[in-house]
């Protein structure tokens, strides 16, 4: 059943980013924002089985401090999750069709069908060949993304593919039909590609997205992911741009023109299959979105090899916005609005093609969730009615036992995996803390290298200054403690300066200027936390003796 409330809650949940946008009813059948919430998942593809748990802590924060008072929601398959495919079979009688499809979803998808949540959608029917939109995702995979989702309170009511919402969105709001087009969408981890002409489409989603660049810039400069993206985003947003060398920026281009390079070559060939189905025509125009579509040099290259106009998406004609969610900033970013906007055409449109990828368990319990009040009223009524209606009643309350009964048979098999999570995430906190642990041995080992030079280079920098002897010992016990409850070590310096100018008399008071000179460079040293104990003795002519104790910053160890 198709749900139209005049308010909706539409999650769109993407490898690297949830966004949050409350829609309602607009004048003419149109649609309004309400409010807008968008949240990036800082996360390393290395470590995606812990996409959906991120995903559960960031849409918590996200409810935490944004009210959007729905309590039910509608959710998005991201790229990487769902397959999606066209299948073209012989028209038959309309009453045919479900076993015709249930035997191609059989032959389409790489799963046993009772493994996966899977749905269709008819795109034509010209009386010869039937074409539908075949759609699935594994059901542990959707039980993940739907377990994030309720985790923070709220419940999920439909789950529908980023390419669908792609397709609703190609004439959406336009005062015509739109000539032939190619929505591409680029998000982290996916990129959709969705050609739509008069009475055809082609849906492909590809398996690179902004991660592709970020890995290849990872491999480059030996980073690890986290660094890669951040220093990504500083070139791309222009921030800390001083701070940038030259071979991080030639890095980062040799892997945004990789990446353009490959994507233009699957647009190209993805074209020439759309070419080759009956009734389809070129198309005209290229609309980009997704976080993807800010790369520099996109549309250049795309407007280079494709030989047609590229257009950044665009909210203008389409969508009514309050000034809260103008307030939230969903004016300034239309390009990641695509997926939500194409999701909420669905709540005002009676025609928008839908599919519906919720896992039957969930579905069943939904509808049980929605028949509830008419059975607490069923038992309100219990008095009023003979005992045939009693009969009835019971009879359906033990056809309810048992889907209870099923449903917990499915959700068991869930607990299971829930709680080895839970055992995992226990055993991934003991690694690491034995990682920090061997990481501070390894930096001990080179610790005194670090320390020794830097004491030549600044001993250098003063000159005629020459040290006498160390001495390593530990700082006093009620000295303040690192985090880490590591006490502060300190070392005893002895040296002393040769004063050049008067070599036959006492040390002069540019020769005590140049030792405090020594004295503050050494207190700038990464490797010194405190100076302190300074002694001086210029009791031997043109000599000046001095002392000093340096507490050692323990973030350096030694």
């Amino acid at each position: 059943m198709i749900m139209r409330p005049h308010r909706v809650l539409i999650l769109d949940c993407g490898a690297a980013h949830i966004g949050c946008g409350l829609f309602a009813h607009a004048a003419k059948g149109g649609l309004r924002l309400e409010r807008y919430a968008h949240e990036a998942l800082v996360l390393d593809p290395l470590e995606e089985d812990r996409w959906s748990q991120v995903l559960g802590q960031t849409l918590q924060k996200i409810l935490a401090r944004e009210k959007f008072g729905a309590r039910e929601c509608i959710v998005s398959v991201p790229g990487h999750l769902a397959l999606t495919k066209l299948v073209k079979t012989p028209s038959v009688d309309r009453d045919k069709r479900p076993r015709i499809v249930q035997f191609e979803a059989g032959q389409n998808i790489p799963y046993n069908l009772d493994e996966v949540a899977w749905g269709h959608v008819e795109v034509s029917d010209d009386g010869v060949d039937l074409e539908f939109m075949l759609s699935a995702a594994k059901l542990d995979a959707m039980a993940a993304l739907c377990g994030a989702v309720e985790s923070a309170g709220l419940r999920v009511v439909r789950c529908e593919t980023s390419s669908l919402a792609l397709w609703r969105m190609s004439d959406w709001g336009q005062a015509a039909p739109r000539s032939p087009v190619l929505m591409l969408d680029i998000g982290a981890r996916s990129t959709h590609l969705v050609f739509v002409a008069a009475h055809t489409i082609h849906v492909r989603t590809l398996a690179m997205g902004g991660n592709t660049i970020t890995q290849a810039l990872a491999s480059s400069l030996q980073l690890d992911f986290a660094s890669a993206e951040q220093l990504k985003l500083q070139v791309l947003t222009n921030a800390g741009d001083g701070a940038i060398d030259a071979i991080s920026r030639a890095a980062l281009q040799q892997a945004m023109t990789g990446f353009l390079e490959r994507l233009i070559m699957e647009i190209m060939r993805s074209r020439l299959n759309f070419l080759r189905q009956t009734g389809a025509a070129s198309p005209t125009q290229v609309i980009v979105s997704g976080g993807g579509s800010r790369l520099p040099d996109l549309q250049n290259m795309l407007s280079a090899k494709l030989e047609i106009p590229i257009t950044p998406f665009t909210i203008e004609g389409r969508l009514e916005m309050s000034a809260r969610a103008r307030l939230d900033g969903a004016e300034q970013v239309p390009e990641i609005l695509t997926n939500l906007l194409g999701m909420a055409v669905a709540v005002v449109q009676p025609t928008a093609p839908m599919l519906d990828l919720l896992p039957p368990g969930r579905a069943a319990a939904l509808g049980w969730r929605r028949r509830q009040p008419w059975w607490l009223l069923a038992a309100a009524l219990l008095v009023l009615v003979p005992a045939p209606a009693i009969f009835y009643c019971q009879s359906s309350t033990a056809q309810l036992n048992r889907q209870i009964s099923a449903l917990e048979s499915v959700m068991r098999p869930l607990q299971l995996v829930v709680a080895e999570n839970a055992g995992n995430l226990e055993r991934l906190q003991k690694l690491q803390t034995r990682i920090q642990a061997i990481s501070r041995v390894v930096d001990g080992r080179t610790g005194w290298v670090g320390l020794l030079a830097d004491l030549q280079a600044r001993l250098g920098g003063v000159g005629d200054v020459w040290l006498e002897s160390m001495q390593l010992g530990w700082d006093a016990p009620e000295t303040e403690q690192t985090d880490e409850g590591l006490t502060p070590m300190k070392l005893a310096l002895a040296g002393r300066l040769l004063d050049a100018e008067n070599p036959m008399a006492n040390a002069s008071a540019v020769s005590y200027a140049q030792v405090k000179t020594l004295f503050a460079s050494l207190q700038e040293s990464p490797f010194v936390r405190t100076v302190q104990g300074e002694r001086f003795d210029n009791s031997q002519p043109g000599i000046l003796r001095f002392e000093v104790t340096l507490i050692l910053n323990p973030n350096h160890p030694l």
